[in-house]
């Protein structure tokens, strides 16, 4: 196959089958999704499989030839995502943080006990920690059962 002069380049290691014609300009315009000369030709084939069934198809049953035609519903079905994402972020974060409040409690009250273990004798002189609901809550939800 010849290339043409300036265009397009080859991957020079390898074999004549891992070697993948692509021209510059494309490469320039996919090196945000593939690296071509990083990947190489096999790399490359596999980013396009894994992409080509994500892409809109004027051939499926229902749809509309003309992408302009779909573009209102599919933005609207890209808006219904991003909303469901940002709700599931959302919901995250609050467990997240839910999380790291029960973590601290439970770590203090952990180093609660540490001390009255080390204190050993000396635990007739103190009195017992008193039982605290909050604390017994995260307990029970995280802490294994008995």
């Amino acid at each position: 196959m010849s290339e043409p002069s300036g265009t397009a380049r080859k991957r020079s290691e390898g074999t004549g089958a891992d070697r993948l014609v692509v021209p510059e300009p494309l490469r320039t315009r996919l090196r945000a999704w593939v690296d071509v000369d990083e990947v190489g030709a096999e790399g490359f084939w596999s980013w396009v499989d894994a992409v080509l069934p994500l892409l809109p198809r004027a051939d499926a049953p229902g749809s509309d030839p003309s992408p302009a035609a779909s573009l209102p519903d599919r933005l609207r079905e890209l808006a219904k995502d991003l909303v469901d994402c940002a709700g599931d972020r959302a919901r995250l974060i609050a467990d997240c943080d839910r999380y790291y409040t029960d973590n601290v409690g439970l770590a203090r009250r952990v180093k609660a006990l540490e001390a009255s273990l080390r204190v050993g004798d000396r635990s007739e002189r103190t009195a017992a920690p008193e039982n605290d609901p909050e604390i017994e809550t995260v307990a029970e939800r995280y802490l294994p059962h008995r």
